[in-house]
């Protein structure tokens, strides 16, 4: 009998230990709740619709939008400066979320085109510098700043045009915004085009265009002052601009590549047309009329291929001159400089040679590039 309770003992004891064992690995009656996270005060951030004041180009990228999130537990007070961005990879994601009861947005686009400090004489509410440096004088990019913004907490709630001069919210449950930018550049376009005679006997095919300056700019400081009437918030626009050290390459904004074209009729360069229909925006920062601004230091360079048409082969092109270089001066193009930001221009430019009534085969391969301001 003793032995019957030594064996009914321990099959107890064992199975006290396995149901002991079960209940740490399954939590008891309950499921793993899995890891304790860290509690959060921040709310999701989400972009719904970016806008440019007076669009001067209608298919460039606002990606990606730099962003200074300055909060704080009344409209007054500014605790905290968050940088992040609105990042588009076919839906905007914001890469910071809301922590703050009180908020504004400032901001600049595309965030590659500079790096950027931001202050304020009085509270964040009121108005703030944006200032913007590593920032180059020419630059394929349509620069802009926020100007004003929208918040709701559903999409519906922001659909629709921001007002100007509004960058304060109230955080919610869920945070949509949208935004207004202005320009603070001016922009070229450049209509590129081939003669039509030596387009008879030459064809050219460009692979690069650089829009390049003589100048280059240290900041560029943008005062902005919050306002109820939707009028613009930007005040004096300060381009401190500076001569390009001796010996330093002068500062270049790259407009066109073929390399990131993804049309595949030009894998090897853009075959100019002879209507000039192909057009290239370039964007500079303006100065006015004064000597030392930068619309009076403006210079292009191509690059491209020249072929020749083939006669005694169904005129297949060959190519006969590779990576050709032109520089060309554009400070003699009339009212160049004195565009203000927000303001652009034509530029056409004809490829041809220099004597159309007397080409040897070695001017054919040596084509001048005309500049004409329409």
């Amino acid at each position: 009998m003793t032995r019957y309770k030594s064996w009914l003992f321990l099959l107890a004891a064992l199975l006290l230990a396995a149901c002991s064992k079960d209940s740490e690995q399954a939590g008891g009656d309950l499921p793993d709740p899995g890891p304790v996270l860290p509690e959060t005060k921040e709310a999701p951030l989400s972009l719904f619709a970016a806008t440019r004041m007076a669009v001067i180009d209608a298919g460039e990228a606002y990606d990606p939008i730099h962003i200074f999130l300055m909060s704080g537990e009344t409209a007054t007070t500014t605790t905290h400066k968050t940088e992040g961005q609105f990042i588009y990879d076919g839906t905007w994601k914001s890469t910071i979320g809301v922590k703050n009861p009180h908020n504004c947005i400032y901001g600049f686009s595309p965030a590659t085109a500079a790096s950027a400090t931001i202050s304020t004489s009085s509270t964040y509410n009121n108005g703030a510098v944006l200032t913007l440096k590593n920032i180059s004088p020419v630059t394929g990019s349509d620069i802009c700043v926020i100007v004003g913004i929208k918040h709701g907490t559903s999409a519906a709630d922001v659909a629709g045009v921001p007002d100007q001069g509004n960058f304060y919210f109230e955080k919610g449950v869920y945070n949509h915004v949208s935004l207004l930018l202005d320009h603070l550049f001016a922009k070229i376009d450049f209509s590129v085009r081939i003669d039509a005679d030596y387009h008879k006997m030459r064809a050219i095919k460009v692979k690069k265009i650089e829009l390049l300056s003589d100048k280059t700019l240290k900041e560029v400081a943008v005062p902005l002052t919050a306002n109820a009437d939707n009028n613009s918030p930007i005040g004096t626009i300060t381009y401190a601009v500076e001569n390009v050290t001796a010996g330093a390459e002068r500062p270049s904004g790259i407009i066109y590549d073929y390399n990131d074209d993804t049309n595949p009729d030009h894998s090897d360069g853009v075959d100019l047309p002879e209507d000039a229909s192909w057009t290239i925006p370039g964007y500079f920062a303006p100065g006015g009329e004064a000597e030392g601004a930068i619309g009076r230091h403006l210079l292009l360079r191509f690059t491209y291929d020249i072929y020749a048409y083939d006669v005694f082969n169904n005129n297949k092109c060959t190519r006969v001159r590779e990576n050709c270089e032109a520089i060309n001066s554009l400070s003699d193009v009339s009212g160049l400089a004195g565009l203000l930001r927000g303001q652009s221009t034509t530029i056409t430019l004809t490829v041809k040679p220099t004597y159309l009534y007397a080409l040897s085969e070695s001017e054919l391969n040596n084509p001048a590039i005309v500049v004409n301001s329409d």
